[in-house]
């Protein structure tokens, strides 16, 4: 599973301290930070959701990485206590055994008890260096707003039943090109609208991520368009005008 904003972030060697994955699948969340973690401290410099067989990816993969630690990992538990976030952060005190980095990751963050999150947020503000911190959560508004100014988010879509390109129109931009695909999404119902700017997003997404390997410049164009998807998404959503909205999208995208 590769995400495009982590393989630019890799690709740049520009890591954010603080990851927030945002989103309704725990699965998809832990792959993401898993995979991110083995591409950080793979010993033969992997890329991103790269096969690896060294030491390193293995061990990680098998949870038993000195440097990569999980927490918050019981479904049952109801918060994240303090006790809990000051394991945390005594290990983010020390420098990594054996890795480049020392990788976090953080379970139902928004389970965070109001004294763990206060406490988290001061690592947060001043973190340790050669430390990742990801903190998974389904809506990025259960946690402090504070918390939420020092992190990257990064919004992972749900997994759909069936492949979401399949008759949404996104074909016409193979055969007919943006006019046309723009030309449907104006005359679609409010729901079949939404299939097909969530099917444009995974276009995008893999598009960016196969021409990215070759050029990162081009990478970077897909990540501007995803983010106007998202935008125009959220504008809908707050009952935006929908032609309005649709119209913005266009500007960005031709």
């Amino acid at each position: 599973m590769t995400h495009p904003l982590l393989l630019a972030h890799l690709r740049r060697k520009q890591i954010a301290h603080t990851y927030l994955l945002s989103g309704p699948e725990e699965a998809t969340k832990r792959t993401l930070a898993l995979e991110f973690a083995k591409a950080l401290n793979c010993e033969q410099e992997k890329g991103f959701n790269e096969a690896c067989r060294c030491q390193s990816c293995g061990k990680i993969e098998r949870r038993t990485h000195p440097d990569v630690h999980w927490f918050g990992e019981d479904p049952e538990s109801r918060s994240l206590k303090i006790e809990e976030i000051r394991t945390l952060l005594h290990e983010a005190s020390l420098k990594p055994f054996e890795g480049r980095w020392k990788v976090f990751v953080l379970a139902g963050a928004e389970r965070l008890t109001l004294e763990a999150a206060s406490a988290l947020l001061k690592t947060l503000e001043e973190p340790p260096e050669h430390s990742v911190f990801f903190l998974l959560v389904e809506n990025k508004r259960h946690l402090l707003e504070t918390i939420q100014s020092r992190a990257f988010e990064i919004r992972t879509p749900p997994v759909p039943e069936k492949d979401p390109r399949e008759n949404s129109g996104v074909e016409l931009l193979h055969e007919k090109g943006w006019d046309a695909f723009f030309e449907l999404l104006r005359n679609a119902p409010r729901p079949k609208l939404g299939e097909a700017l969530e099917a444009l997003m995974f276009y995008l997404r893999d598009r960016g991520v196969s021409e990215g390997k070759r050029d990162l410049r081009r990478l970077e164009s897909y990540l501007k368009a995803i983010d106007s998807v998202y935008e125009t998404q959220e504008a809908l959503q707050a009952n935006t005008n929908q032609k309005l909205a649709l119209t913005h999208l266009e500007i960005h995208l031709n």
